[in-house]
């Protein structure tokens, strides 16, 4: 990063730290003036330290378990729900992961102060010691200004939450299929599932490379399936997760034995969202 760059960053954070002093202000700021900040540093500086190691740590911890609940549950749920189908793809899991890392944000941010405010209190045994050093260290990492810290991470949980809740229902009621006579799909943004029947297939193409919309070349991508039909309507494996690769091609394999329609080689055009050999 350029040092252009690394200013423009700065003056964006310290921008943005100023408004929301200004939009949500500390309150009931403790007795600054009668301890010797440095003093209080230096005793508390084993609590940052630990905060910042358990942050890096345990976050992307609960991010990877979470996730794998999320999935583990889908799985579960698909299969005891489902009967009578030949192959079924599940939502790819970067679909809980990318929510649950906001989610994770809040549980580690509610756990934490907790926790050290609980371990404060043992270095210290001084509620007030405390406050002024939990002050201090807010005030600190956001630049000299005073903000409410607590309530600017009610805002930030809430407004996550207004996201991040419906994000996972919409993935986890995301997933495809293959039944003896048709692919049978449920959407991200949809909770009714769609068919498409194996003699309505055009096309079945086996795609590895896209084109690039800037550079207009012709670029490496994830294997993956598209299927489309003789009115347009595509069934991609992008973003679904199956057991395997080979597997999925297994199942590419059965979709044109079924459909009568043989596996060519595409490219995507990220242009108009259309596949062509």
């Amino acid at each position: 990063m350029s040092l252009v760059e690394e200013q423009i960053t700065q003056d964006v954070v310290e921008g943005t730290f100023s408004a929301l002093s200004k939009l949500i202000p500390a309150k009931n700021k403790p007795p600054l003036e009668k301890y010797d900040l440095s003093l209080i540093r230096r005793k508390y500086r084993s609590i940052e330290s630990i905060l910042y190691l358990s942050f890096f740590v345990l976050t992307p911890a609960l991010v990877y378990l979470l996730t794998l609940i999320c999935t583990n549950l889908q799985r579960i749920y698909l299969n005891s729900k489902l009967e009578n189908v030949e192959y079924i793809f599940f939502v790819s899991p970067w679909a809980f992961t990318i929510p649950l890392i906001f989610l994770s944000l809040i549980i580690f941010g509610a756990l934490s102060d907790k926790v050290m405010h609980a371990i404060g209190l043992q270095i210290g045994h001084n509620e007030e010691e405390w406050q002024v050093f939990y002050y201090d260290m807010n005030q600190r990492q956001s630049y000299g200004r005073e903000i409410d810290d607590r309530k600017m991470t009610k805002y930030f949980s809430l407004v996550t939450l207004i996201f991040t809740i419906p994000a996972l229902i919409l993935a986890f009621d995301n997933y495809s299929y293959i039944t003896t006579k048709s692919i049978v799909t449920n959407p991200y943004f949809s909770f009714t599932e769609k068919s498409i029947t194996f003699s309505d297939i055009q096309k079945i193409l086996h795609i590895t490379r896209f084109k690039n919309k800037v550079s207009k070349q012709i670029e490496q991508t994830s294997s993956h399936y598209l299927v489309i039909t003789k009115d347009n309507q595509k069934w991609d494996t992008l973003n679904l997760s199956i057991n395997n690769t080979f597997q999925e091609e297994e199942v590419a394999n059965y979709i044109s034995q079924k459909s009568k329609n043989p596996i060519t080689s595409g490219v995507h055009n990220i242009d108009d969202l259309l596949d062509s050999k």
